[in-house]
């Protein structure tokens, strides 16, 4: 069986082969749902993340990598820490690349 993460990451670079212009980010994290509504720290953490990617790139936070890491079959590309509006502290950002 895979870990979320390892699932999510897999999906997301599966939406970007299939040809999906949009920015892929990942974090997990709990959110609060309510009606046709989620949100909490995760939700803009993640937010935040997909306005540093490029069309069609996956990149994950610290939280996902660390999960993911030795299970996902990829590698990550160190994006740096990260000043992200309305998060507290820097949040390191990894890219996700196919495995060589």
């Amino acid at each position: 069986m895979h870990s979320p993460a390892r699932q999510a990451i897999e999906s997301a670079l599966a939406c970007g082969k299939a040809g999906n212009d949009a920015g892929l980010p990942l974090h997990l994290g709990n959110v609060i749902r309510e009606e046709n509504n989620v949100y909490d720290g995760a939700v803009n953490i993640a937010s935040r993340i997909s306005g540093l990617s490029a069309p069609g790139e996956v990149l994950v936070s610290e939280t996902v990598r660390s999960l993911a890491r030795t299970s996902a079959g990829v590698r990550f590309e160190d994006r740096g820490e990260q000043a992200l509006k309305g998060v507290g502290e820097p949040v390191r950002v990894w890219a996700v690349r196919e495995a060589e």
